[in-house]
């Protein structure tokens, strides 16, 4: 019998050629499929970080663990919530105001102060090394450097926004009759 040579479709013995192909089919779908999920998770975590409700423990991490030496890391212990807010203040001590609690925090990690306090609406803002924590439409006032604290304060009357300019000096906003309110200013003593 004569061997046929004709190329028939049905009796074609070039499957083997084929198998390299699909290897590299399979690779390239893989590497595309890597590519993409990496490329999601990335969007996920630049919104999460953004967003402020999937990663504030990273964010935290990443702003205040980092401020000790390289060697060492600070590890800072406090009572995780939402409500929590955080300022620096000095070289690496931390502030952390809740509605109940206004703790300090040494670059050790360590409590240095601490004060309860029962605010609705708790607001911290720092500058010049200070941190100020206050009540917005409350009356209590706290100036805080990595000492403790440096003034406590009951307003008269509600206050609206307080800050700390670079030098640490203070400024407070209140309601009050006519279109500006009120405001007052402090100046810490240097001594």
């Amino acid at each position: 019998m004569a061997e046929n040579t004709t190329k028939d479709i049905w009796n074609d013995d070039d499957g083997e050629r084929e198998e390299p192909q699909k290897k590299r089919h399979l690779l390239r779908n893989f590497l595309i499929f890597l590519l993409v999920l990496i490329l999601v998770l990335g969007i996920v975590l630049v919104a999460a970080w953004r967003d402020g409700t999937g990663l504030d423990a990273l964010r935290r991490y990443f702003a205040y663990g980092s401020s000790a030496a390289a060697s060492e890391k600070t590890v800072y212990q406090f009572d995780s919530d939402n409500s929590n807010r955080f300022a620096e203040v000095g070289d690496g001590s931390l502030v952390i105001l809740s509605d109940t609690a206004l703790r300090l925090l040494g670059t050790d990690g360590n409590e240095i102060w601490s004060a309860n306090v029962q605010m609705s609406a708790p607001a911290l803002r720092q500058g010049g090394g200070k941190a100020v924590a206050y009540d917005i439409g409350g009356t209590a006032l706290y100036v805080l450097d990595e000492n403790g604290a440096q003034m406590s304060l009951t307003a008269g009357g509600p206050i609206v926004s307080a800050t700390l300019n670079s030098a640490g000096m203070l400024a407070g906003d209140g309601p009050g009759s006519g279109p500006q309110g009120r405001g007052g200013g402090y100046t810490p003593h240097r001594g």
